[in-house]
């Protein structure tokens, strides 16, 4: 549970609120207090819903209905004030574990145990429609395992059926929803049926019938493809039909509840739901928190549309997870054993061991289990493995030699006769550009290959002597200019892969058996066979303090956190920043930590030993830098103390056209509106949810006219009216960036499978078909002012020029960014083009002959995120992951004064005021920087 907010209600009619349970999409739940004693979880109605006097009306509409519905079956309503400020609903604390909970923890249910939950959720639905609702948003995270039978809880998105309040707006969890709440069609109780059949068939298998993934693919699996039942074969012919007749496409098709009851109600005992999964609640009996927000491992990530808004228990800490750990254990080890090594792909739909025995598994990480039979064929154990940065090639070392894999097709191995000459590899790498696949193997012997051709480049890398030992493991700094190798004797000797040649002398650590750097590339960790871990500032070549302790290493993707594993089965987590332990040690392996992994999205930790631990993040909470203090000679200077308001890192930011408003959006899933003036927000956060997808605000665009704000998040893009705060339009299949074009008639929106798509912001269809021109994702995308050009960048490194007029390319792609290319801007009068890379440079290009005219700029000391044009056209603003923001003249290719200063994380989006006096900056420390142009 956290602890109230400034600004939070204290009161709800009778209830004390002692605590905040979390949010929903109608508001957000607190904990409250009977005068009586009693724990009750009160909803209160988001501010901007509550302003509405047609919600006012539904929502009492929907309380009345709420309260003839037995307790029996669901959270009983105990009290409610539609009329209140804000509106209010109290319902009753349902104790024990959701059933999504008590899958994932425990194992699937048997027969007789899914005849108990199916007959008393059909009695339980029975009961809410006799009411006149529908629930519409049925999943396992909403059924709670109570003493006396399964309760069915959260109304959050119910709707009376009264014609005068049904609505056909797509609510609901995918996996779960009918096809009828996919097309946004009205629902009826058959809505219910089909959900029904989703629970029951994840009950047995574990899995939804429909599969995970990308929300959109499940969307489209349960619109036009059957239901995935295999994993109900072992149960009587009878069952297995009634949940495929209840899964009906058609809602006509499905059976009945009275039917499903007759079918299951054959159980000879009384549900003993709680010999099973004993109360997970604290001693104190009150309920811990637990909704969506907190709990996102009860389903895939980015399941849900609304976060479910009723409390329920989160999982019990497994013995082998510490209480203090911020992490929390997901489930059974995965069937794995002697881990030596693993790998997360890029896009984290994959993770990769490798054994002791030889065996390379690729796993779902998702759903925690295989996918396909092990991919055998080596002698020796598997030391190392590793993904291209497209995610195209797996390699393992280990044994005799190198193999190659597409995992796509992870049953035929790609020949690599041409590898032939890797010696006993131990280590394998790749560089961010793909350009090198290193090895390294035999006595001292490091290898460079062209992954595309299988051809090796050069001859093998000297310079170790004979005292430093076997060459063990290598590793590529984040931008790809160097290359760190250690050996078995405790030396790291660093390269540039370009040149081949050494960086300064060795750093020197006892048996130093990994190495790793920090994401933004100013960090290198190495982990010695002694059991410790030292950090290395590679700007002085000098160790940051005393060693850690562990012997397996990973950072996180935001470079906030370092995980090491140790000899003792523990995993750590320490703060960087302090360089001090975060919690209680990770425990649950019985001998050494080998490997860690944090996935690319920062969503689990992966640690290797006598098996595989999944761990996913609670509240982490990371003490900050003491803020640095702005430099005097600026020609822009901090307005006042920082912004907040986000709850975790600021990813995108944006000015209106009419200089009206300042948007920014983060990992909080909300849009937040500033007046830039009096730098204060404008009315509530703008709640984005649809589709299943809900992931950060990673980029926000004002129409022209600055009526309309887009927000990208996760595979989708949606379009407010900023006049009623509403969600107008929703576009699928979009990604991390969108623009308008200058007269606002198209909105541009970058993919993730790297193309780019067009569309009429009146309309939710693509003008035609997408641009197809990276390799990777797209990252971010840019109209010309005056229209006739778009600009993509990509995770290939490489910037793309269109005709969107013609839906064609313009020219050949520019390339020369090393590692991805982040950001692209035009200056106010089209004759440049920026683009920003994780290589840490700017590149100006002049796109009407798509050719660079300077060299690269740099001065960064990290990946850079983020490019913008001042409006007049004389400065160029850069961000970037260490934490600075750096002026420059567009014209001349240099600098302007010292970088600016004031965040305490990554800089991840820049954008000048549309009169060129304000500069503002968001940041990973959850905090909006205003900055004054100096007179």
């Amino acid at each position: 549970m956290e602890a109230l907010r400034d600004g939070d209600p204290r009161w709800a009619g009778p209830f004390q609120l002692v605590g905040r349970l979390g949010g929903g999409g109608m508001g957000l739940v607190f904990l409250g207090r009977s005068r009586g004693g009693r724990p009750v979880a009160v909803k209160m109605i988001r501010s901007d819903l509550a302003q509405d006097p047609g919600f006012r009306h539904r929502f009492a509409q929907e309380v009345h209905a709420a309260r003839r519905v037995n307790g029996f079956y669901t959270a009983q309503v105990i009290d409610a004030d539609p009329d209140a400020t804000p509106p209010w609903m109290a319902t009753a604390y349902v104790e024990g574990p959701s059933l999504a909970q008590a899958i994932h923890d425990r194992r699937p249910l048997d027969e007789d145990e899914l005849r108990r939950l199916g007959a008393g959720l059909a009695e339980g639905l029975a009961a809410i429609h006799r009411c006149g609702l529908v629930h519409r948003d049925l999943h396992p995270g909403n059924v709670i395992l109570a003493d006396d039978g399964p309760r069915l809880i959260d109304f959050g998105i119910a709707r009376a059926l009264d014609a005068t309040i049904t609505t056909t707006a797509v609510i609901g969890t995918p996996g779960f929803m009918s096809p009828e709440q996919v097309r946004g069609q009205s629902v009826s109780p058959a809505s219910d049926v089909f959900c029904l059949g989703a629970v029951l068939a994840y009950a047995v298998g574990g899995f939804g019938p429909f599969g995970s993934g990308r929300p959109d693919a499940v969307l489209y699996r349960i619109v036009y493809e059957p239901p995935d039942l295999t994993a109900m074969n072992h149960l009587p012919p009878g069952i297995t039909a009634l949940v495929a007749a209840c899964l009906a496409k058609e809602s006509t098709d499905r059976p009945s509840l009275d039917s499903v009851l007759t079918e299951l109600a054959a159980s000879p005992q009384p549900t003993q739901w709680r010999s099973r999964w004993p109360p997970l609640g604290p001693e104190a009996g009150l309920p811990q928190s637990g909704t969506a927000r907190q709990n996102r491992t009860e389903l895939s990530p980015g399941d849900y549309l609304l976060a479910p808004s009723q409390p329920r228990a989160l999982p019990k800490p497994s013995t082998a997870a510490a209480t203090d750990s911020h992490f929390a254990l997901i489930g059974a080890p995965l069937a794995a054993r002697g881990v030596m090594t693993m790998a997360f792909s890029p896009d984290g739909r994959f993770l990769a061991t490798g054994s002791g025995d030889g065996i390379v598994q690729l796993w779902d990480p998702a759903e925690r289990t295989p996918i396909g039979a092990p991919l055998t064929g080596r002698n020796g154990s598997v030391l190392s493995v590793a993904f291209s940065p497209d995610g195209r090639l797996l390699a393992a070392s280990g044994g005799e030699k190198l193999r190659l894999w597409n995992p796509a097709t992870p049953r035929t191995p790609i020949d690599v006769t041409a590898l032939s000459g890797v010696e006993r590899p131990s280590s394998v790498a790749f560089s961010p550009d793909s350009r090198f696949l290193a090895t390294v193997g035999g006595f001292q012997v490091v290898r460079l290959w062209n992954p595309a051709t299988r051809s090796q480049i050069g001859d093998p890398l000297t310079g170790f002597t004979d005292h430093e030992g076997t060459v063990w493991s290598v590793a590529f700094s984040p931008h790809g200019r160097l290359m760190a190798i250690s050996t078995i004797k405790g030396v790291v000797r660093l390269w540039d892969p370009d040149t081949r040649a050494q960086i300064g002398g060795p750093l020197n650590h006892g048996g130093a058996a990994s190495v790793a750097f920090s994401p933004h590339g100013r960090l290198l960790a190495t982990a010695g066979e002694d059991g410790s871990v030292q950090l290395w500032d590679l700007t002085t070549r000098t160790p940051i303090g005393d060693p850690l302790t562990g012997r397996s290493v990973a950072f996180s993707p935001h470079g906030r956190l370092l995980a090491t594993g140790g000899e003792d089965g523990s995993v750590q987590l320490w703060d960087l920043t302090t360089r001090t332990p975060i919690g209680d040690p990770l425990t649950g392996h019985n001998g050494p930590v080998r490997s860690v992994a944090f996935s690319p999205d920062d969503r689990l930790l992966a640690t290797g030993g006598s098996g595989v631990q999944l761990w996913a993040p609670t509240r982490l909470r990371v003490r900050a830098r003491p803020r640095t203090a702005p430099t005097t000679s600026l020609i822009f200077a901090p307005i006042g103390d920082s912004l907040t308001g986000h709850d975790g890192p600021v990813l995108s930011v944006a000015f209106s056209p009419d200089g009206r408003f300042l948007a920014t959006g983060g990992h909080d899933k909300a849009v937040r509106l500033w007046d830039p003036a009096t730098r204060s927000p404008i009315g509530e956060p703008l709640y984005y949810a649809n589709y299943g997808s809900d992931g950060p605000a990673t980029s926000v665009a004002f129409s022209p006219d600055s009526s309309l704000l887009a927000i990208a998040y996760s595979v989708v893009a949606s379009l407010w009216n900023l006049t009623t705060r509403r969600q107008v339009n929703t576009y699928l299949n979009s990604g991390s960036s969108v623009a308008f074009s200058p007269d606002g008639s198209l909105l541009a929106s970058s993919g993730q499978d790297g193309t780019v798509c067009l569309w009429n912001p009146a309309a939710r269809m693509p003008v035609r078909n997408r641009l197809a021109g990276h390799r990777g994702a797209a990252t971010s995308v840019a109209f010309s002012p005056d229209g006739s050009l778009l600009a993509s960048s990509g995770q290939d490194g490489t910037v793309c020029l269109w005709n969107p007029a013609a839906r064609m390319p313009v020219r050949n792609r520019l390339a020369g960014h090393r590692g991805a290319a982040t950001s692209v801007a035009f200056s106010p009068d089209g004759s440049l083009l920026a683009s920003s890379g994780q290589d840490g440079t700017v590149r100006l290009w002049n796109p009407a002959a798509s050719a660079p005219i300077s060299n690269p700029l740099t001065g960064h000391r990290a990946p850079l995120t983020s490019v913008a044009f001042s409006p007049h056209g004389r400065l160029l603003a850069t961000g970037g992951e260490d934490g600075t923001v750096q002026l420059w003249d567009p014209a001349a290719c240099t600098p302007i004064g010292d970088p600016l200063a004031g965040h305490n994380g990554p800089v991840r989006s820049v954008a000048f005021s549309p009169d060129g006096s304000f500069l503002a900056t968001v940041s990973d420390d959850s905090t909006v920087q205003q900055w004054a142009r100096e007179p």
